[in-house]
């Protein structure tokens, strides 16, 4: 059976803590009163339901939380990059086509003259 996980993420005060010691069934994350985050680090514990199934519970940090938000700001930044990137190149692939337009116009237009001339020699 696949294991679920959980991932507890919020402000520091918001009970996260608490919470996953909830879903664990055992006093595992440290809890406390304070004006700072209890939690330092992200801490992984890991409880199995009376039907077998595995559930992951991962407490985290609000540091935790902020570093996930610079990554999501960066993937976000990245993608920016990447659809300007993407736009370049229709832009450059919209020129190329008119200049094959175009030099197919000029190849009739040879190929046109020489027949003019052609004919003319005959």
């Amino acid at each position: 059976m696949e294991a679920r996980t959980l991932v507890l993420m919020g402000r520091t005060g918001n009970g996260k803590s608490s919470t996953g010691n909830s879903i664990v069934g055992r006093n595992v994350f440290k809890t406390g009163f304070s004006f700072t985050s209890v939690t330092k680090e992200c801490q992984l514990e890991q409880t199995t339901l009376k039907d077998g199934r595995i559930i992951n519970v991962i407490d985290t940090p609000d540091e935790c939380r902020d570093k996930q938000k610079k990554e999501v700001e960066n993937i976000s930044f990245l993608r920016s990059l990447f659809d300007k990137g993407k736009k370049d190149i229709e832009e450059y692939e919209t020129k190329i086509d008119e200049i094959s337009k175009e030099c197919s116009k000029l190849e009739e237009e040879v190929m046109n003259l020489k027949k003019e001339l052609k004919d003319a020699k005959d």
